[in-house]
């Protein structure tokens, strides 16, 4: 048991940081051009049919992801990059934790959603995408 809360804790410490990093110019607390609205809508799309494809949801979880995607895809035209990842971070984290994914999954789940929003904070492409 220590050694899978040592390895769980290992990629969740990894996605921590890729959560709260990134390039500074990127990062600046700036508001996202409608360029980059629309790719946030797409992406944030993707992740929805992913995580559909990849995890047994219920009605219900799919339900309740449908609209956290929608909010954070409204909220993308109204808050500033910074603000908005914040938003971002608390709305899928909350997912996760009410969806009672197990450990594996939620490593899963986050390595998902970084791949697919990562490069507007300037994180490398992550393989898998």
């Amino acid at each position: 048991m220590t050694s899978k809360r040592r390895i769980y804790g290992l990629s969740f410490k990894r996605e921590a940081e890729l959560l709260g990093a990134g390039s500074d110019e990127i990062t600046k607390n700036t508001p996202f051009t409608p360029d980059e609205q629309k790719e946030i809508a797409g992406r944030l799309q993707e992740i929805a049919e992913r995580v559909g494809r990849t995890y047994s949801l219920s009605v219900e979880q799919t339900r309740v992801l449908n609209a956290k995607i929608d909010y954070l895809i409204d909220a993308a035209g109204r808050l500033r990059r910074t603000d908005w990842r914040g938003v971002f971070v608390g709305v899928m984290l909350t997912f996760v934790l009410a969806s009672a994914f197990p450990p594996e999954s939620v490593s899963k789940f986050l390595l998902t959603v970084l791949r697919v929003i990562g490069h507007l904070y300037g994180f490398p492409e992550l393989p898998g995408v």
